[in-house]
């Protein structure tokens, strides 16, 4: 007999696929007029620089860590860096400090221009795929004093005020808190008074915002990878705009997202393997008895791992139609694979034990992969060898439709990779 080889068709795996997206800033536009006059009393424009996610960033991490594992930190600059607000004063006075905005609210002290959160889950911002279970915690910063009032003179009083609403007031510059329902982040636009005429004005005045973020884990991520981690326009998200009840302009999705957290997997090193068994030598039953075994011949299947995966298992099947009652691998003419070869078969065996070709049949080999905390690049950086072997077994006379065979002769199977 000649060479026999059996080969394995590709297997599912997870394909790591950034996607490429354009970058664009968002920007919010408000007038403010007098509430007597309805007069024009300041525009204001806020402007977010674009979207962090719409940076790619890929992340390992083990379902081993605690929630709460902070997976990933963007730092002020590359987050939300600085979102602006400028606001140009009309110069008109008026008699009332009550400001008028689009949504024909009043406001009797002034307005607000700010960075808003809708967070469903407590203070987290989940993701529109909950069951990805991460979410991001977002800080803020004021860029300027707490107070600003560089064109009063003769006036008193300030100009625009740091501010929470949480209670927090006159917030110093450069202070963090955490942003989330109940403490969102905003500058209050305040009239200031004439001392002699009793007339208000509103002042001219650039000021900023600054936001980090942090992936934190929240659950079990039983579908990383899977997905992109993206975050719906108005489901659960920050803003920019005048009220933390009539958001404008979501600022943290982007439209898909280039954030993505794995779970540790593993894969096949090569996709395709041939197996040389080497010749056989044609018993028949005048001389021996059967079954008649051949030697074992190594058949390593090279994996490599992001992280640690737990009960790698394999699993086989013939690939062609002609399937074996023993659950071995058949074998056909390699010039009309559809010629099922009788009387010799292939048995693959794992730690000397018999495996199963059924599509059904898993073999555990354990654990693959070394440990993983957290990992900015998805690198399959760990090496583990599935060692099986295979071996002719001469179950009786070699034949091909009746007639004694001693050709050459293949098999093939499929196999899938499958672990916890």
């Amino acid at each position: 007999m000649k060479d026999v080889s059996f080969i394995k068709a590709p297997i599912f795996c997870l394909a790591l696929i950034p996607l490429s997206l354009g970058t664009y800033a968002v920007s919010y536009s408000q007038t403010y007029t007098w509430s007597g006059s309805g007069l024009p009393a300041i525009t204001c424009i806020e402007t977010a620089p674009p979207s962090p996610l719409s940076k790619p960033v890929m992340i390992i991490a083990d379902n081993n860590m605690p929630n709460g594992t902070v997976l990933y930190s963007w730092g002020y600059n590359d987050f939300f860096p600085n979102i602006t607000q400028q606001c140009v004063s009309s110069g008109i006075t008026s008699p009332s400090n009550s400001l008028t905005y689009k949504h024909a609210m009043t406001t009797s002290g002034g307005g607000i221009l700010g960075i808003f959160s809708n967070m469903i889950a407590g203070d987290i911002l989940t993701p529109e795929t909950s069951d990805l279970g991460v979410g991001i915690k977002i800080y803020a910063k004021f860029n300027q004093g707490a107070t600003i009032c560089n064109d009063c003179s003769p006036y008193y009083s300030t100009a625009t005020t740091n501010a929470s609403n949480s209670l927090l007031r006159n917030i110093p510059e450069g202070t963090e808190f955490e942003l989330k329902t109940g403490s969102d982040a905003y500058i209050e636009l305040n009239p200031v008074q004439n001392k002699n005429m009793s007339e208000y004005k509103m002042i001219s005045s650039n000021t900023s915002i600054s936001l980090r973020g942090e992936l934190i884990k929240t659950g079990f991520i039983s579908r990383g990878g899977t997905l992109p981690v993206s975050f719906a326009s108005y489901k659960d998200n920050i803003f920019i705009g005048v009220d933390e009840h009539q958001p404008a302009v979501a600022i943290l999705s982007s439209p898909s997202s280039n954030l993505h957290v794995y779970t540790p997997s593993c894969r096949l090193a090569t996709q395709d393997y041939t197996i040389p068994m080497g010749p056989w030598v044609v018993s028949d039953s005048s001389s021996a008895h059967y079954p008649i075994t051949g030697n074992d011949t190594p058949v390593n299947l090279e994996l490599k791992c992001s992280g640690e995966v737990k009960n790698v298992r394999f699993k086989f099947e013939d690939a062609y139609s002609n399937k074996l009652s023993t659950k071995n691998i058949a074998l056909h003419n390699p010039a009309n694979t559809s010629k099922l070869i009788n009387g010799l078969e292939i048995e693959l065996l794992y730690n000397n034990t018999h495996v199963d070709i059924d599509n059904l049949t898993t073999t555990n080999i354990g654990d693959l992969g070394s440990p993983v905390t957290i990992t900015t690049s998805v690198i399959f950086n760990t090496t583990d060898t599935a060692k099986f072997t295979a071996r002719y077994i001469q179950v009786d006379d070699i034949t091909s439709d009746g007639t004694p065979y001693t050709g050459p002769v293949t098999g093939k199977v499929n196999m899938w990779v499958t672990y916890d």
